[in-house]
């Protein structure tokens, strides 16, 4: 019995030791646990900065740069009536979104001027004229249209020159005033 006994003991014993035994077998298990992550560090930090890209020297260049960061498209803002504003030098390969160019004076978010009042009226009173946006009176409507009419033509003429609750001034056009003039008769003269 006292064999089975010593030989459980030398089992339970064996289970508890670790697989260093020696002291030699320590220090190389603390060296290794040591510079085996550093050389591992070392050959990523390696590999992650070398560029063996062909180009590699050119990345840094402000023509490579401006390459890279280049808008997608452009917009191009021309007056009505223009089909194609002039392609600029530094434009992009992609297509132009629209092609409307103000004159330098002018503001770039008004409507130019158009060459007809049935122009003028579509490109910068149908947007509310025709749906009664914010209370505008709709073209065709004589009811909405007869008290506006009690101002006469020069009167209405007058508040669209100046702009009248969310209506801008002239309409949000850079239209001259007979031309506001000639848009007001136009929209009376299909309300009626």
């Amino acid at each position: 019995m006292s064999d089975a006994h010593s030989h459980q003991a030398d089992h339970s014993e064996s289970a508890h030791e670790g697989p260093i035994k020696t002291p030699k077998q320590l220090i190389l298990a603390v060296v290794f646990s040591f510079i085996v992550p550093i050389i591992v560090i070392v050959l990523l930090v390696s590999f992650v900065t070398t560029d063996n890209r062909s180009d590699s020297g050119k990345a840094l260049e402000p023509e490579a740069v401006a390459e890279r960061i280049k808008r997608v498209g452009h917009v191009e803002l021309a007056k009505a009536g223009q089909t194609n504003a002039a392609p600029q030098a530094a434009a992009v390969a992609m297509p132009v979104v629209a092609a409307v160019i103000p004159p330098a004076e002018t503001k770039p978010t008004a409507v130019a001027a158009a060459a007809t009042p049935a122009a003028l009226y579509s490109t910068a009173c149908a947007a509310c004229h025709d749906s009664g946006a914010a209370g505008a009176p709709k073209v065709g409507d004589q009811a909405a249209w007869a008290p506006r009419l009690a101002q006469g033509i020069d009167g209405m003429t007058a508040s669209v020159i100046k702009g009248k609750g969310i209506m801008p001034a002239r309409g949000g056009s850079q239209a001259s005033d007979a031309e506001i003039r000639e848009v007001v008769i136009y929209m009376v003269n299909n309300s009626k």
